[in-house]
Parts: C-alpha cells; structure tokens; sequence
C-alpha cells in the first residue's frame, strides 16, 4: 500500500518542479526540474514474534519478553493482561493498556500474590498493529511469617 505523500507544485519562471516529501521513508525530499519523479515507499505490516515468553515472577510481579522484527519504526507498544479465576477459570475484563517504551520487555507490577493473569503484547507502526499470542502467569504464593515470642 503506498505512503500518503504531500506533492507541491510549484510554477516558477516557466520551469515545471515538482517536490515530493515522503514523510515514512527516512524524510527525504525530491526536487527534479522539468519533470516530475514519483517515489514509493511500501511500508509492511509491523511484525512481532507471536511468543510472548514469562521470564520470571515474584509474589507480586511478573516479566515478559518478545521479539519484534523487520519494523524500522515502531509508534507504540501496549502491554493488555487481565486476571484469571483459577476455581472457574473465567478470565475478568482486559485491564486497559499499559504502554511501555521497551521494545523487547516489561515487567507487571503491582499483582495480587498466588493470582493468575493473561497477558499479551500489541504493537503500532504507521497504523497498523500486530500482536503477540497470550501466555498466562501466576504469581508467587505469599509464605506465613513466624512470630518468634
């Protein structure tokens, strides 16, 4: 699908010019007398690795990573995860999105202990997105202290 491209022409001492500013592919910009050049840039689909991998949980915390490939430039990373109710497994709202500026990582913080989430990842690149697959996670258990009398 081609770029949205902003063409001015200018008419100046009898001399057709045509400017072309391509504001995807790097900002450059075209002058040619006597003709007018046309330059495209296809931009893909942003591509994210499907697998979103748990790289460690604490009590009240969990870490994910994923791989994002062949997307020159990325707008937003936004991070969805909602809770699990493991005696119904009936999965609550999705939470709304929390963005974060790291392309590969993130960790959840502020979590229940010993709760279930789902999580994935969704990435936005000149509008459009792609996503990772869920994975769910379960936080670490709370461990009884002792009183010492």
């Amino acid at each position: 699908m081609p770029l949205y491209m902003l063409f001015l022409l200018l008419y100046s001492f009898s001399v057709f010019y045509c400017i072309i500013v391509e504001f995807a592919c790097d900002m450059f910009i075209v002058m040619w007398p006597l003709s007018c050049w046309t330059f495209t840039c296809h931009i893909s689909d942003p591509e994210i690795s499907r697998a979103l991998t748990v790289t460690g949980t604490t009590q009240e915390s969990v870490t994910l990573t994923w791989s994002i490939s062949n997307t020159r430039h990325v707008d937003m990373i936004q991070l969805y995860q909602r809770e699990i109710d493991e005696s119904t497994s009936a999965a609550g709202p999705w939470l709304s999105p929390t963005n974060t500026s790291s392309t590969s990582s993130h960790t959840v913080t502020s979590l229940r202990p010993g709760t279930k989430y789902e999580f994935y990842v969704q990435i936005h690149s000149y509008g459009k997105t792609a996503r990772t697959d869920s994975i769910t996670s379960t936080t670490g258990e709370t461990t009884p202290g002792f009183i010492i009398l």
